[in-house]
């Protein structure tokens, strides 16, 4: 097993991966916000949206809460860790 894979097999780092980007990432939270107006331009209401590489949930749950009109057609993410989605899941929800 790789040290890379090693990481994403750790629970603790697999339960707190979601704080990275936004401290390791230059201008995480204005990309979300970019990314945000962009799809609000062009993509009907009605619209599923999906997240490649969704894991740790801080994209999700950003568009989320972005653009709260949408709840009825919730965004869709995609991750290659299982242990990932979940994270995912439970950080998606919160507000």
């Amino acid at each position: 097993m790789s040290v890379q894979e090693a990481f994403f097999a750790d629970p603790d780092f697999v339960e707190c991966y979601s704080e990275g980007p936004p401290r390791f990432v230059p201008g995480h939270h204005d990309m979300l916000r970019m990314a945000t107006m962009l799809l609000s331009e062009d993509t009907p209401a009605y619209a599923q949206e999906l997240v490649v590489g969704a894991g740790g949930g801080v994209q999700l749950r950003h568009f989320a809460t972005a653009q709260a009109a949408r709840r009825n057609n919730p965004h869709v993410g995609v991750s290659t860790g299982v242990d990932f989605l979940g994270q995912s899941d439970k950080n998606s929800m919160k507000q």
